[in-house]
């Protein structure tokens, strides 16, 4: 899928989306995505799906989204059970590859995707 396809499909905020319960309490964060579009589809198959699980790890926008599920992360779950090392080789190559940013990723950056990721699989499932 094109650079163009992909960034039409998903709407990019400035500011996370959240859902209120009838008490105007927080129930539900996203970052970058439809929370509804999250929510009425499951397919691990549909990209846009894909993108919006990973988007909920925190510091993951939508290029670093992209270049997960271009490596072969396509879960908040799947990220939760790398291996930082090899998350890290996997994502720079697909960077090398497609260019999606500038950034000089590190084993630690992958961890605090990792930590992050088995955070939400513990509380939010």
């Amino acid at each position: 899928m094109e650079r163009e396809d992909w960034i039409s499909k998903i709407i990019l905020s400035s500011i996370p989306l959240r859902q209120l319960n009838e008490m105007r309490k927080p129930v539900r964060f996203a970052s970058g995505c439809l929370i509804d579009y999250y929510e009425k589809n499951d397919s691990q198959n549909d990209e846009l799906f894909c993108l919006c699980d990973l988007v909920r790890i925190n510091g993951v926008g939508a290029v670093a989204a992209k270049t997960f599920y271009d490596a072969g992360f396509c879960s908040v779950a799947e990220v939760a059970r790398a291996d930082a090392h090899d998350m890290l080789a996997k994502v720079s190559a697909i960077n090398s590859e497609k260019h999606y940013y500038n950034a000089n990723l590190g084993a630690g950056d992958m961890q605090f995707c990792i930590s992050y990721a088995s955070l939400l699989i513990k509380h939010l499932g």
